[in-house]
């Protein structure tokens, strides 16, 4: 501070002690900034090569095995990736519990085996081993299957009382096949994306002809691996996705690329995964709905913490106030959806173990006045910050047209077969059950049952 400024050494006091009773104040009347509830979407650890006709990038063969599958290295980025979870939302925001409670976290994952062994590895890190249940005495005797177990001595004198070796705990992942996933993956047997994919056919072929270039280059260098390969922007997608899955496995690439050209095709592979990809605006629009679908624990803590602040009575309850972290475990693409959705500033390749993160705050101002505040965080950066109002409105059906449409055209064959089969059964079941009962006043009601499509 100035002291001839502020009008000498004697006035200088009086204003030092005016700013700290200023602060003071400030301070008194600070917001309360709490997270009430979490919701991650997160892309899997790093994978093993994904496409056969590109495998000659590599001589290496264990790269080449198990295409597609889960890395040990790819567990590791999940597990820590669970760590710094702990740390932040069990630990530091304390947002849920410190020992495991299935009311309070719900984890889903696509249909894919990288997915489910991501989902395991994360949890993994989240709740590590070493706290998990144990059983009582009079417990012990009662643990154990209905056939006789070789060695089960043994193996109790290793478990003590823990119910799982080293404390383990466990977690219920959900998940469906990936033929009846329809809004998490959407094929080509729906007719409103084939009808979608037809008519966008003349813009397709525009983004593919501006990078012929590229096909002609890559024909050239690589002529010696793939001497009959015809390049085209699929393609160039699929060498390059192969290449990044090799060197993020600490693989070696049997062929170089200089930088101008390396550039090129990532160039090329970007266009195909992000601009034909984005031209199917309803393809990206039914992805980010179901993602966000998972948001709705956002809204639920909101209307339990409104609901305890008009009535602070009813927080002492032993009710369950429903889930406060969802944990959305599956592929680039919807990281991608979202940020189209969102229109953030879009990354590609979206790299292994990507997280996009949805905090719910509550803010307290004073004991009359509470706001919500929904902040996005990417890898750990934030990148944008919405009231609940905002967020509630992006997040809103009205975002997806055509989603109605899609919902009556794209069910999955098996699941129409399955459902007129079942329906088929049931109705035979019924209808033996009248003739043996003819007579009697037993009255039937047969009807198709509905299915509950948002399910």
């Amino acid at each position: 501070i100035n002291a001839e400024y502020m009008g000498g050494q004697e006035n200088m006091k009086g204003y030092v002690i005016l700013a700290v009773l200023l602060l003071s104040f400030k301070i008194g009347q600070c917001e309360e900034d709490t997270i009430i509830s979490v919701s991650a979407i997160i892309r899997h650890g790093t994978r093993k090569m994904l496409y056969p006709e590109f495998l000659d990038v590599t001589k290496d063969i264990p790269q080449k095995q198990n295409l597609g599958r889960l890395t040990n290295a790819g567990k590791r980025q999940l597990y820590l990736l669970g760590r710094q979870f702990a740390y932040d939302y069990i630990q530091n925001e304390k947002v849920v519990s410190a020992n495991y409670n299935p009311n309070e976290i719900i984890i889903k994952t696509s249909g894919l085996n990288r997915t489910c062994e991501s989902a395991v590895a994360f949890f993994s890190g989240m709740y590590p081993n070493g706290f998990g249940p144990s059983l009582y005495e009079k417990e012990i005797d009662l643990a154990k299957p209905p056939i006789q177990v070789k060695g089960i001595e043994e193996i109790r004198k290793v478990l003590k009382d823990a119910a799982l070796p080293y404390y383990q705990r466990t977690v219920p992942i959900h998940t469906s096949s990936i033929n009846e996933d329809y809004l998490f993956s959407p094929h080509s047997s729906c007719s409103v994306i084939r009808d979608k994919e037809k008519a966008l056919e003349k813009q397709f072929n525009e983004v593919n002809d501006k990078y012929s270039d590229v096909y002609r280059m890559l024909e050239k260098e690589l002529k010696p691996l793939f001497p009959t390969t015809q390049f085209t922007l699929d393609k160039c997608y699929k060498l390059y996705d192969n290449m990044v899955a090799v060197t993020s496995n600490a693989g070696k690439l049997d062929f170089s690329l200089d930088n101008d050209k390396l550039r090129q095709l990532k160039g090329a592979s970007l266009a195909d995964s992000l601009d034909k990809f984005l031209l199917l605006d309803l393809k990206v629009k039914l992805i980010a709905h179901v993602v966000l679908y998972n948001t709705r624990i956002l809204f639920e803590q909101s209307i339990e913490t409104l609901n305890e602040f008009i009535q602070p009575e009813s927080s002492n309850n032993t009710v369950n106030k429903g889930a406060k972290m969802a944990i959305f475990i599956s592929q680039d693409v919807q990281l991608l959806s979202l940020f189209k959705i969102f229109k953030w500033k879009i990354e590609n390749p979206v790299p292994f173990a990507s997280s996009i993160v949805f905090e719910l705050h509550r803010i307290k101002e004073g004991k009359e006045k509470i706001k919500f505040a929904v902040q996005a965080f990417y890898n750990g950066n934030k990148i944008a910050s919405y009231t609940l109002l905002d967020f509630a409105d992006i997040v809103s059906k009205k975002t997806f047209k055509d989603e109605e449409d899609f919902m009556k055209n794209c069910m999955p064959p098996v699941r129409n077969d399955f459902d007129r089969e079942l329906y088929f059964m049931i109705s035979m079941i019924l209808f033996g059950v009248f003739l043996a009962n003819w007579g009697s006043n037993w009255y039937i009601l047969i009807r198709k049952p509905k299915i509950n499509q948002e399910e």
